[in-house]
Formats: structure tokens, sequence, C-alpha cells
């Protein structure tokens, strides 16, 4: 049995598992970092959105509602900190709509030009010093492949390790060699093709999903063995009756 599994062994494709390693065009910075190309976010029509406004003024939650207006100190807020805002979709003509600001344009904005845009209308009705937080409500992404179909919700923005490593890794048998990344655009979807293999795909912008990527991986094919014009189960059957035979010649000259 150990002949027949070490002649299994050297007969099925066995997948390479290959790490992630530096290489020619990984690009590092003065003090030893890789250089990445992380773009801002630019909203998109359907993309739920959430508005935040930060102010010490008592009579702004009474004006705008206690759903967009926070007070007592949380201007000292970290930009990093996402708090619980309000959302708003995003209409298909571009706009979401706040009580008393009313329409505003957001669609093809990052999220520094959306505060700008709302600020610059809430000056329009108040003066004083405030503070503007925009956010998507949730990062969706959606995966396929050889392990199926599932769909992941994050409360940030992911890189491509980060999504890894938050949900499950990969199989085996996956292709690591050829990730698609499927980026929603405004007027479809724009293919792709990164190679997780390479240390250099963190300097791809692709590298840092955004929302409502779809990513695609799929399986190594194995090819099926043939020997001459036999299949690999003739080729097989073929290996065990000659191991067989070897086996009861060696004990049949044994006990002569």
């Amino acid at each position: 049995m150990l002949g027949l599994s070490i002649v299994l062994s050297s007969c099925l494709s066995v997948r390479k598992m290959t790490p992630v390693v530096e290489e020619d065009g990984v690009v590092l910075n003065s003090e030893g970092y890789i250089e990445t190309n992380e773009e801002p976010y630019i909203f998109k029509i359907g993309d739920e959105v959430m508005v935040k406004i930060l102010s010490e003024d008592p009579n702004m939650a009474k004006y705008l509602g206690a759903e967009f207006v926070d007070g007592g100190g949380n201007q000292q807020q970290s930009s990093t900190t996402k708090p619980n805002f309000s959302s708003r979709t995003i209409d298909e003509d571009g706009y979401i709509s706040i009580p008393r600001l009313g329409k505003i344009y957001i669609q093809g904005k990052t999220k520094e030009q959306a505060r700008t845009a709302i600020r610059e209308s809430l000056r329009q009705l108040y003066k004083g010093d405030v503070t503007v937080k925009v956010d998507l409500a949730n990062y969706v992404y959606l995966q396929m492949g050889d392990s199926g179909w599932k769909k992941v919700v994050s409360d940030k923005k992911l890189n491509l390790f980060e999504y890894f490593a938050e949900n499950g890794g990969f199989a085996n048998t996956s292709k690591l060699s050829h990730i698609k990344i499927l980026k929603k655009m405004e007027k479809g979807y724009k293919p792709i093709v990164l190679n997780f293999n390479k240390m250099s795909i963190i300097s791809q912008k692709e590298f840092y999903l955004d929302n409502n990527d779809v990513i695609i991986i799929d399986p190594v094919k194995f090819k099926s063995i043939q020997v001459g014009t036999g299949s690999f189960v003739q080729t097989l059957s073929t290996l065990t009756g000659f191991i067989f035979s070897m086996l009861g010649s060696y004990y049949l000259i044994k006990n002569l």
C-alpha cells in the first residue's frame, strides 16, 4: 500500500502554493515602505450615505433634527471614528435630501467634496462653527468562485489582505495568480485582474476594495492524466496491477 500511495501522489497534480514574495516592480519609499495608490471613494447613485453634523449649539439639533446633529463636545471626536449617522440614499439624479437644507448633489464627489457641499449649504442658514462628517453606511462586497457565492458587509473599507483575513481566507484550489475584481462604475462594471502571489499588488489601486466590488476567485484547473490513449482510470488500473504483480513475485521468490 505504501508503494501505491507513492505512485498515486506522483501521478496526481498537486497545487503549488506560491507565497507573496518580493519581485521586481515593488517600489519602496525613503523610509522603506511599499508605495500605495489608494484612491478616495467616489459616491455613486444608490449609495447609502451617512451624514452627521457636530455642533456645540443646542439649537442646531432642534433645527435640523437629533438624527443629524451631535452636540456636547463631540467635535473632538477622531476623524476616523464613525458616529451613529443618519443615512440617506443617493437618488437617481445624484442628490441626498437633508431636512431644512434640502437636496444636495454629491454623486461623483469624494467624501471631502461631499462634506464641503453640505457645509456650504449649511452656512446659508447658520454662521456658527460646525463639523460635518460623511461616510458610507456600509461597504458591501460580493464574492463568487470555487467556494460559491457570498455577500460580505463591512463597516469599513478593506483591502484584499484584510478581506481574506476577515472572511475565511481562500480554498486550496483557488487560483491566486488570477483574481478578478469587477469594479462597479456609473455605466457598468470594469474587470480588473490581480496577481495575489506578487507583493507589488499592494501598489495597485484596485488592491483597495470599493463598495459593491465583485471578487471572482476561479479554481486551479487540474489536467487529467493520460498515458498513450488510455484514461487516468486505465492508467491507475495498470499501475495497481503492476504493483500487486511485483508484490506477488517478491513473496513467491522469498518463500522458495
